[in-house]
């Protein structure tokens, strides 16, 4: 009697497993690593190839739209990698970060996936 109870415990913990996990794999939202990985290149993108870089990248909240867009909003440092001269002549050396906060990148459902839009 107490295999049975055992094997009928195990059951229901893998059955909940495997529901926990596949409601995690939902075609509803972008995977995370995914959109951070498509975020990171985006923000690469607007600078001049090795200027600045990407650190500490952290998702902090999605949106599902009724347009069936989804809204990450995310926070970052951007790290200057070499001296660089922003607007108002401000120099920026090699180190130096800014911190950006809440940040909205919006994805858009397309045939191979989730991607940015434009």
């Amino acid at each position: 009697m107490i295999v049975a109870t055992r094997r009928q415990a195990l059951r229901c913990v893998v059955s909940g497993v495997l529901v926990w996990s596949l409601a995690g794999c939902s075609d509803d939202a972008p995977d995370q690593a995914d959109a951070l990985e498509q975020i990171t290149q985006r923000i690469r993108q607007s600078f001049p190839n090795g200027e600045r870089r990407v650190d500490n990248l952290s998702f902090v909240s999605g949106t599902l739209g009724g347009d069936g867009r989804y809204t990450a909003v995310v926070n970052y440092d951007l790290v200057t990698v070499m001296t660089s001269i922003d607007l108002f002549n401000t120099v920026n050396k090699p180190g130096e970060s800014d911190h950006v906060v809440g940040e909205r990148f919006v994805f858009g459902k397309t045939d191979k996936g989730w991607a940015l839009v434009k």
